[in-house]
């Protein structure tokens, strides 16, 4: 069978493309069938993501400890609306959690679950614009499912806080596919679907913004002439783009938003950009170790690292190669324009925070090079007929392999996300140790502290706060934690050793010169016990429970006047304990 061209790609007028409804009912079916099995191949893949727990990692902002999400009243909707969140304008991805927590409350199950509803809706968008496009259900098919149990797409997934990656993905998807339905027949309703969906997506995620510049793309592919009405037609979609791009810029505080690449020389930001591009293209092929971080804490030497300068040259050779192809020129083309365009926000030209690269980042741009892969795929088989039915078994023991392996990866890295402690012990096995690292860890052993030590746990508490030591040891609140845990569990020589600790970093938290007051007069060290108590006050004049506590002091020492007369500022100060006391040791003074 000799190769038609036809049969790849956007390459000819409309008469010439294959009309599925032309197409026998099983030649419909059967894609459809393909599309059923990759959606519940993704499902196995994902099977353990609702049941995973909330992140101690941008999670509390934008969900946990967002109050702006528990009410649904319209004053709270305009919050949503106008305000930024860790420096982020995305106010539907906010509203999709107030909606959240109105029916299930803080269930994580309820997030997880909606995360993955929209990964699915996502994968079938991906199959249908990307058959429309090739008009090859075998493109659509490996498109469809590399995007869905791609292992680097967990993080956009089984990541509550990157419900706007599902989400405005959901509409950046719908609307490339009605422009390109509106660009093949003409309709204007599909046009304003597209520009709808487009202003949902900008307020979804503020990335969103590429489209139309692959707007532009697509005319290219289709073969559309660039006349001045098709310019004009990307005009509003132009003007949005730049009115989200202003207050995307807005919103990012410089001093929330800071570049933790810093100090980075500007002849380096290109280096950045190439190791980036380097590694987003290797893990499409080889999607091992994932890791929610990938910091960069090298740079100080004032150079970055040998491996970020030899970036460039794999990126020119493959540069050569595609140059030196003929084959496929417009489809390989397109493909690597819409991975570069739709990545081109993340690649450090920019300041964007801490990491490097991030997993989360390929959740739309792998489409782009998925496409590629189900046209040669194509191309292969239309050439060479003979050959692929000669080696049928062993390619469709390959595709099997390649698939249980994807689905394999995917639900390991799934797995990674149960609970802040596995995530980010994770990272540090696959990173190193780094000090974001012992911050992430350090609050999330420190919350484990606090939910073992409310329940009554005080040994579980102990063990929590001192992994949170070993992360934070120049952190005063972990000490001083584990000293009141291990003041309600008896060990008052452990908890005052904690407590001195807390306070030789900070001398300046009136509740540790107070608390260590308890312990010292527990072990009958009372003038040590006064002389603590003094200082917090020093601290805060208005502590009542340290004028009680001191009061107390005074009462082992029998300085009834002393005793009386904080009593009285603790009673005064709202203390009900003080008063009770006053009644029993100080009637008539």
């Amino acid at each position: 069978m000799k190769y038609n061209r036809k049969n790849i790609g956007h390459n000819q007028d409309s008469q010439s493309r294959p009309d599925v409804r032309q197409q026998g009912i099983w030649e419909i079916k059967r894609p459809l069938i393909g599309l059923g099995i990759i959606l519940l191949l993704t499902l196995v893949a994902y099977h353990q993501a609702p049941f995973n727990d909330f992140v101690h990692w941008d999670d509390p902002s934008h969900v946990t400890d967002n109050k702006d999400i528990r009410d649904l009243k319209f004053e709270n909707f305009k919050l949503f609306f106008t305000k930024y969140y860790l420096s982020m304008y995305h106010p539907l991805t906010t509203l999709s959690f107030a909606v959240e927590y109105h029916f299930f409350g803080l269930n994580p199950r309820a997030y997880h679950t909606t995360n993955l509803i929209l990964h699915l809706a996502n994968i079938v968008l991906v199959f249908y614009l990307v058959w429309f496009l090739s008009k090859r259900k075998e493109t659509a098919l490996i498109a469809a499912c590399l995007f869905g149990i791609h292992p680097m797409h967990v993080e956009s997934v089984a990541w509550i806080t990157e419900r706007k990656d599902v989400l405005f993905a959901l509409f950046y998807l719908g609307a490339i596919l009605s422009y390109a339905k509106y660009s093949l027949e003409k309709k204007w309703t599909f046009y304003w679907i597209s520009l709808f969906l487009f202003i949902l997506s900008l307020l979804s995620k503020s990335a969103a913004i590429t489209l139309p510049i692959v707007l532009l793309l697509l005319d290219w592919y289709q073969r559309r002439e660039l006349r001045v009405s098709v310019l004009y037609e990307k005009l509003p979609f132009l003007l949005f783009a730049c009115l989200f791009g202003i207050i995307s810029l807005i919103s990012q505080d410089p001093m929330g938003l800071k570049d933790d690449l810093v100090p980075l020389k500007l002849i380096d930001r290109p280096f950045l950009a190439s190791y980036a591009l380097v590694f987003y293209l290797i893990k499409f092929f080889v999607p091992l170790n994932p890791s929610a971080l990938h910091i960069f804490e090298k740079y100080v030497t004032g150079y970055l690292p040998l491996n970020y300068y030899l970036a460039p040259i794999p990126l020119i050779v493959l540069g050569i190669i595609f140059w030196k192809i003929r084959i496929l020129k417009r489809e390989i083309s397109f493909g690597i324009l819409f991975f570069l365009i739709t990545i081109s926000l993340v690649l450090h030209f920019l300041p964007i925070g801490s990491s490097v690269v991030a997993e989360r980042y390929t959740y739309i741009p792998y489409i782009g090079l998925s496409f590629i892969l189900g046209q040669w795929y194509c191309y292969t088989s239309d050439k060479y007929p003979k050959t692929m039915r000669k080696y049928k078994i062993a390619l469709i023991a390959g595709g099997i392999l390649v698939i249980m392996s994807l689905v394999y990866l995917t639900t390991q890295s799934v797995a990674l996300w149960k609970d802040s402690v596995t995530l980010m012990t994770n990272a540090e096995k696959i990173d190193g140790p780094s000090p974001t690292v012992d911050n992430l860890l350090g609050l999330c052993y420190t919350i484990r502290g606090e939910t073992a030590l409310d329940k009554g746990d005080f040994e579980g508490a102990i063990e929590q706060y001192s992994n949170a030591v070993q992360r934070l040891s120049k952190i005063p609140r972990p000490y001083y934690s584990r000293g009141i845990a291990k003041t309600r569990s008896g060990d008052y020589p452990g908890a005052l050793e904690d407590y001195t600790k807390a306070i030789s970093i900070d001398s300046t938290i009136a509740d540790y010169y107070n608390d260590r007051g308890n312990t010292l007069l527990e072990l009958q060290r009372i003038k040590e016990a006064l002389n603590d108590y003094t200082h917090a006050l020093q601290l805060n004049e208005t502590m009542a429970q340290a004028y009680f506590n001191r009061a107390r002091g005074y009462f082992l020492l029998r300085k009834q006047k002393e005793c009386c007369e904080d009593l009285r500022h603790a009673a005064s100060l709202g203390y009900k304990e003080a008063e009770k006391m006053m009644e029993r040791y100080c009637s008539g003074k």
